[in-house]
């Protein structure tokens, strides 16, 4: 497989938050099963984790 493209997306961190703070407010479990994500995502505010776009081709 050959990388053909790829980049980190500007401030994922934020996107991620505002997803699973909206599956906790929808969720059955609440908050309780994404506390742990928003707490992770909170604190280290993109210092370690972001989305990575890649596209590949098959060789």
């Amino acid at each position: 497989m050959d990388v053909t493209s790829a980049r980190l997306q500007k401030d994922a961190w934020r996107d991620w938050l505002l997803w699973v703070r909206a599956c906790a407010e929808q969720g059955p479990d609440g908050a309780k099963a994404n506390q742990s994500v928003i707490d992770m995502l909170t604190e280290g505010r993109g210092e370690f984790l972001s989305f990575a776009l890649l596209t590949a081709r098959r060789t």
